[in-house]
């Protein structure tokens, strides 16, 4: 069986499928006052969740923030759909980083667009991953827990906010977390193609900048500026770069004394 099949199942395909029922249902409804509700989801779950708690804080380390701070961007980028934390930073970390546009890099657009956008997951075997990356998280007892109980956290989530409001667990988790896998995929093969974009470093990879993008993916798609500066937060170096998670950096970044 493959590693990731319980992440496919239990994850990926549910919430492909409700992110296009609750588009669906926003259309034929005409709850247009609810595209809010998408909005905020987005900011909190790609922005805050996956963009600056996954990939600054827990990856890169970028910036310092409180106990409660981390905690609550783990769980939000949990909701990302994307793997629990100690598997996205194993990923990201022990692979990508390590193993940029080479057959270790297991989201690479080497292996064709299809792999790279999403398909990858699906190929991985059970010895692909090593957590060795992200060894340093298995010391959080929280990071832990959210591995262990990845599945039910999101769904958890999910449920609870149902409770309150369905509207607001379709429109403003459901079409987020749908949302995010595309984002993450947008970035995982468009960003590596370097007859796309422009370069302003010389990386030993195929990273490349591209500014709209950027702009639909809290500044990912600034990846050669990333892949230079891997541990820098803010990903706009030059010219007319705009990072729009630079501000959500700075609502949870510890204040120097």
């Amino acid at each position: 069986m493959n590693r990731f099949t319980p992440h496919i199942t239990r994850i990926v395909i549910p919430t492909q499928v409700l992110g296009l029922v609750g588009i669906g249902v926003l259309i034929y409804n005409q709850d247009w006052v609810w595209l809010w509700g998408v909005f905020l989801g987005w900011v909190l779950i790609s922005g805050c969740g996956v963009a600056v708690g996954y990939h600054r804080l827990l990856c890169h380390n970028s910036f310092k923030c409180s106990t409660f701070s981390r905690r609550l961007l783990a769980v939000l980028g949990c909701l990302g759909c994307e793997g629990s934390p100690l598997f996205w930073v194993a990923l990201h970390n022990g692979y990508h980083h390590s193993h940029p546009d080479t057959e270790r890099d297991y989201h690479s657009p080497r292996f064709g667009w299809a792999s790279s956008y999403l398909l990858w997951q699906f190929k991985l075997s059970k010895t692909d991953v090593s957590f060795r990356a992200a060894r340093h998280l298995t010391k959080d007892p929280f990071i832990k827990f959210l591995h262990v109980h990845y599945y039910k956290v999101v769904w958890g989530v999910v449920l609870v906010m149902a409770l309150v409001s369905w509207k607001m667990a379709l429109y403003g988790l459901l079409i987020p977390m749908f949302w995010s896998l595309h984002q993450e995929g947008l970035v995982n093969t468009f960003c590596h193609l370097k007859s796309w974009g422009y370069r302003n470093y010389e990386t030993k990879d195929n990273s490349n900048n591209l500014k709209l993008l950027g702009l639909l993916t809290w500044g990912q798609a600034l990846h050669n500026n990333h892949h230079a500066f891997p541990n820098k937060y803010n990903y706009a170096m030059k010219g007319l770069e705009l990072d729009p998670a630079v501000p959500l950096v700075h609502l949870f970044k510890k204040r120097s004394s």
